[in-house]
This record gives structure tokens, sequence and C-alpha cells, in this order.
């Protein structure tokens, strides 16, 4: 039987999409709003749907990574449609797409005991290179907001719109410092959308400091449109003049009790598992670990090469 790859352009396809991902992960759901986001949001990103005798079956995302040189690529595909090869055929797509963005290498994530997800990424050329780990916090709904220290302001970007925009250059001092692979920070423009303004940023619970005046740290909170009373950490930062001082546990704090006011249940996040720093700000907070997100990667010349339709 063969397999039909289609690119997702509309939000039908979208929710074919969130559906196939979430019923391959439904601890982290997604819905067909996400994906319009981040399509919006992504000039260069593409969705695929593999159809089998007409059925979505599979779905794959294909996108620059932040980290230099790399295309990130998540091939998902329903557990009762497997070996027919729609895997297969969604990521040779990936890699086509891949290389028409000048990329050398995939790079993928798969959850830790997902051992048919591990074995099909060795079998086309993928090793590990790092770990994430994924993180969930429970939240009761009385946490309240920790005292603010003389010298510095907390306040989110839904009371002062025009922070949004001061928060971009901590951003990108922050990516460029995450340990592992050298990172790409995004465009201006890019960074408002998806972490500090747009509309899948929940603006009320993202929150900044200010000190002296200057915009010093900011956290983001990110909508999770499939999921009720679930909302996502995005980056927290501090500008590095500022960091060691406890801001960035301020924020998530004051961050936490936004979101347990205003309904949500649960926060998830994840970190690298070697960036000891942000591991310890969460744990601190109570957030508790879930199975490791495995970071891989394979050269895009050792996928087969197959034309766009």
């Amino acid at each position: 039987m063969a397999i039909q790859v289609v690119e997702v352009s509309d939000a039908r396809g979208a929710e074919e999409s969130a559906r196939i991902y979430t019923a391959v992960f439904p601890q982290d759901p997604v819905g067909g709003v996400d994906v319009e986001r981040a399509l919006a949001a992504n000039p260069e990103r593409i969705v695929l749907l593999g159809l089998l005798e007409g059925s979505a079956v599979g779905t794959a995302v294909a996108d620059r990574s932040s980290a230099v040189g790399r295309c990130y690529t998540g091939v998902r595909v329903l557990r009762d449609a497997r070996r027919h090869g729609a895997g297969t055929v969604l990521l040779e797509r990936c890699a086509a797409h891949a290389r028409k963005l000048g990329l050398e290498i995939l790079s993928a994530r798969v959850v830790g005991g997902d051992e048919a997800g591990l074995a099909f990424a060795a079998r086309h050329g993928f090793t590990e290179v790092a770990r994430d780990v994924e993180l969930v916090l429970e939240l009761r709904g009385h946490e309240r907001p920790p005292p603010v220290p003389e010298g510095l302001e907390v306040v989110s970007v839904a009371a002062r719109p025009a922070l949004a925009e001061l928060t971009y250059d901590i951003a990108c001092e922050a990516i460029v410092d995450i340990p592992g692979p050298v990172r790409t920070p995004p465009t201006r423009e890019r960074w408002l959308l998806e972490q500090a303004s747009g509309p899948g940023v929940l603006t009320g619970g993202t929150m900044v400091a200010v000190a002296g005046g200057a915009v010093v740290g900011v956290a983001s909170l990110l909508a999770r449109e499939a999921a009720s009373g679930l909302a996502e950490n995005g980056l927290t930062a501090v500008r590095r003049s500022h960091r060691g001082r406890g801001i960035a546990t301020l924020l998530k704090r004051t961050q936490i009790a936004w979101a347990a006011a205003n309904g949500y249940r649960e926060l998830v996040t994840s970190t690298a598992e070697h960036n000891a720093s942000m591991r310890a700000v969460n744990e601190r907070l109570g957030y508790v670990e879930r199975p490791a997100t495995i970071e891989l990667e394979a050269p895009v010349s050792g996928i087969r090469a197959v034309p766009a339709p």
C-alpha cells in the first residue's frame, strides 16, 4: 500500500496533525490552533500528513532548528498503522526539506522508554547527542506570589505591553548561553510572536523583572490549546549582569501564583539535562521530572533523497 504525503495548509489539516500527535503522545497534547500558530510564526516550517488508503495515519514537522546547521524533524505515526512505511516516507520528505534549507543535520527527539521510536531512529542513522529533562508542576490553587526585594519590580506583559519588546535582547543572551550546541537566537518578530506577546502567549502570566528602570529578566508562559488547565513554561532568561540573585526563581514563583489564581492546574516545562542551574530552580519550585527526552541527530546525506510532489 503506497503512502501519500501532503503538506498541511489549512485548519482541517492542522487538526488532523494535532489529532495524530496527541494520540501518539497523550501526555503532551496539542490542538489544531497550536499547529496553525507554529506555522504562522515560522515561514520555513512545514507540517506533513501521511495518508494510507486516504486516511491520515502519520504526521511530521520539519523546520530550521535554533541549533546551527540543523533541521528539527519530528515524525509520528499511529501505532495501529505502523510498519506500512509511513514513518520512512515522512522522514524522507523532511530530509528533502532540510536540503532545500541548506542544512546538513537532522535533529529529532524521542521520549525515553519509547523503544519503537528509538529503533526507528537507529535504523535511519540517528544517534543520541543529549537529553532534555521534562518536568511537571501540579498546582493546588492557593499558591501566593513571593515578596519582591527592594529595588526590583515584577510586572506582567499584560499590565505593561511595551515591556515585551524590551525582553528580546535578554532572550538572545540566554539562548546563546544554553549549554550544548551553538544556538542561533530567533528574529525579534518570532520571539515576540512565540514567547512574548503573540496569540499563544499568556501575557498575564508572562512576567518581566525591572531594576533601575531597565528590564533584567523575563519568564514567558504559553497556552496549550488542547488541554484545559494546562500551561507551558516558555523561556526564563535573566540578563548576565543580574544572574545569581534569585531573579529567575522570583519570576517563576510569581508566574506560578498567577497560573494558580487563573484556574491552571498543571505547568509543564523542559530543560537540557546538563543545564544544572535551571534544573535546580525547577526542583526548588517543586517540579517533578518525567522520563527524559532523548535528542538524536543524523546526517541528511544518510536519508534517501525524494523529490517533493
